[in-house]
């Protein structure tokens, strides 16, 4: 404050933009008029007035009249008390040397400057705007939301003849033209063109490009655009009268004669010409015109090694587009690795990173759930899941086909619509041993052309590439059991993106088709589209309920099915999807599918050898759970038969029998 004030101090005093003009009446010769009187008339003013002139501290005092300046000076001056900011002083008849807060009252001197100091004691807050009532209320309102004081009225001085300002201050006669005192110390840098004024050559130079764009705009020659002219628009509504009908009745009479003489209107019946189909210009378009080639009617084994060749290159395509760039990029000689620290779960700047590119990996190291790594020897985990995954068999006369008539699953073709969009709502997720992700295939094939006629293609052929078969599997742990033993660990499948968009097509049409026909008990709620957890909480909670209001026993017990996925046989997969009628080609897709798939398990930085797959559906692969559910579908059905009460509750493999007594549980 004391470097502002010598500032102040130092530099020239700033004036009032025009000299007044002389009053018509002495000020002097006025009498003070109290709030409760009728306000005043103009009072007198001295015959020459005095220059006005605002000193360092930010008072306006009149240059001329040294008796006056030392009487305003002298006059008492109004303080701040904190304890009256809530009551309504009366007004004083003594004009306060400079402005300031009583009470609730906030006292402002004309000539006013053109910029507010706040008024209470150690703020130094300025305020100016481009009229002084708005910088007025600019300072009303710092001092309501920054002091806590409400204004709830103005007191106007006039401090060229000391008395108090009535109406408005533009109709004060000491004011007329002068209402404002301009602080030439505040603003040196002025325009040249109008009264613009700021405190840095800075803003000068921004408001001396204004005037100038303006002017360019200005001097530019205008365009004169025509209008267009109104063309009336035909209501289709109204349709013309047929020239066949008479409306006089007479046959022989004709209303319109040139219609008789007019020549026949010769109507145009050649077909009209489809509208030309836009060129594909993606990186995929020369394999999409080859697989266009292929014989859909001849789906004998060369065409389709020729259909895997061409599925092959695709890939190679895209694998070149995406991976030979970022090797390209890459320094000749490989950098020394820099040992980075751990990442930091409380970093929100990392946190948001993260959560942007995989938010399941953000929430679980938040939550702490990010997983241990299985450090298991890779033969160990080649011996255990070899047995794991051995041949199974299971009864076929579990199965009983239904009589009703459905159509296929498949008998339709995927639509270029449905597939884009099952890629465009596809997550991302790790990728298969191709290493692409679904972001890859939205880059290289963003119509989904390409994709949509490999599709077809596999579902006309009933195969599918043998390099879809081939799958990476990683071993997630299980919670509080011994992680020394691999039957404690959960292995999910990482198949090829390409393979697992397709099993997304198939997934969607086959849930579809069981909700339609009701090809699974309603009791099971995992892998199903809607919700519903809920409903059996709720309908367990209704049955214990039940028990305690009529006093009775009710009885449940939750079933755990060791390795579910893992041993069911894939003779029930097949037997379940005749027996529910699923259509021929599905039944054959999935039949080779399971046909000769290998895997190899990750761990301790290596993997295992291949290891064939011969019984269970792979987790993690799209297409698994409606299998699963169709697989164990009899079971569900049998122990619900006819009750009127729900007697079992399945969420995919997770079971609870339910009875109302030990001996029928």
């Amino acid at each position: 404050l004391q470097e502002k004030r010598r500032e102040r101090h130092a530099s020239p005093t700033p004036e009032l933009n025009r000299d007044p003009a002389p009053p018509t009446a002495n000020s002097e010769n006025s009498e003070p008029v109290a709030d409760d009187a009728s306000p005043p008339t103009n009072p007198a003013a001295p015959a020459s007035r005095p220059t006005m002139v605002v000193d360092p501290s930010g008072r306006i005092i009149p240059q001329s009249d040294d008796s006056q300046r030392s009487e305003v000076s002298a006059s008492i001056s109004m303080t701040n008390d904190p304890q009256d900011t809530n009551d309504s002083f009366p007004v004083s008849d003594v004009c306060p040397n400079d402005n300031c807060r009583k009470g609730s009252d906030l006292h402002i001197l004309f000539p006013i400057n053109e910029k507010l100091v706040c008024t209470e004691e150690g703020c130094p807050t300025p305020f100016k705007t481009n009229d002084w009532h708005s910088t007025k209320n600019s300072l009303a309102r710092h001092l309501r939301t920054k002091h806590r004081i409400l204004i709830k009225r103005s007191v106007f001085w006039c401090f060229i003849c000391q008395t108090r300002i009535y109406r408005h201050p533009a109709e004060h006669a000491c004011l007329q033209g002068c209402i404002v005192a301009t602080d030439q110390s505040s603003n040196m840098f002025r325009c040249d063109i109008c009264s613009f004024d700021c405190p840095t050559q800075l803003g000068l130079n921004n408001h001396q490009k204004m005037h100038r764009r303006k002017h360019a705009e200005e001097s530019m020659p205008k365009r004169n655009i025509p209008r267009p002219k109104k063309r009336r628009r035909n209501n289709k509504r109204q349709r013309p009268q047929s020239p066949e009908v008479n409306p006089s009745g007479d046959e022989g009479a004709i209303d319109d004669p040139s219609i008789s003489l007019a020549a026949p209107v010769i109507q145009n019946t050649l077909p009209q010409t489809p509208p030309a189909e836009r060129e594909d210009r993606s990186l995929l378009a020369h394999i999409l015109s080859e697989l266009n080639s292929l014989s859909v009617d001849d789906p004998s084994e060369d065409n389709f090694l020729s259909f895997c060749i061409l599925v092959e290159q695709a890939v190679q395509e895209a694998q070149r587009h995406h991976f030979e760039r970022d090797d390209e990029a890459r320094p000749a000689q490989p950098r020394e690795r820099v040992n980075r620290p751990d990442p930091d779960p409380k970093d929100p700047a990392f946190i948001q990173r993260l959560y942007t590119r995989n938010p399941k990996r953000a929430v679980r190291m938040i939550t702490g759930n990010d997983g241990a790594r299985c450090n298991l020897e890779t033969e160990t985990l080649f011996d255990y899941f070899s047995g794991a995954w051995g041949p199974t068999t299971s009864d076929a006369s579990f199965y009983v086909e239904t009589q009703e008539t459905r159509t296929g699953v498949l008998d339709r073709e995927f639509s270029v619509s449905g597939v884009i969009k099952k890629l465009r709502n596809a997550e991302n997720s790790a990728a298969g041993p191709d290493r692409l992700t679904y972001h890859h295939w939205r880059t290289v094939d963003p119509s989904g052309k390409t994709l949509a006629k490999i599709f077809n293609l596999c579902v006309l052929f009933r195969r599918i590439p043998p390099s879809w078969k081939e799958t990476k599997t990683i071993l997630i742990p299980k919670k509080n059991v011994d992680l020394a033993l691999p039957a404690n660990w959960r292995p999910i499948a990482l198949s090829n993106t390409i393979y697992k968009l397709f099993t997304k097509c198939i997934t969607g049409r086959l849930t579809s088709w069981c909700e339609r026909y009701h090809a699974i008990s309603t009791n099971q709620k995992g892998f199903m589209p809607h919700d519903g957890v809920l409903e059996h909480n709720f309908t367990l909670q209704e049955r214990f309920n039940d028990a305690r209001d009529n006093k009775r026993d009710f009885c449940a017990a939750w079933l755990y099915v060791s390795n579910a996925f893992g041993s069911l046989p894939h003779c029930a997969i097949q037997n379940a999807l005749q027996a529910a009628r699923v259509g021929d080609a599905l039944c054959s897709l999935v039949a080779d599918m399971y046909s000769g798939c290998t895997t190899r398990i990750l761990s301790n930085d290596s993997c295992t050898n291949p290891i064939p797959i011969s019984s269970g559906v792979k987790q993690g692969c799209p297409l698994s759970g409606i299998l699963f559910n169709l697989a164990i579908d009899p079971a569900l059905r049998r122990l619900q038969d006819n009750s009127a009460h729900h007697t079992v509750l399945a969420f995919a493999d997770d079971l609870a029998l339910l009875a109302n007594s030990p001996q029928e549980l």
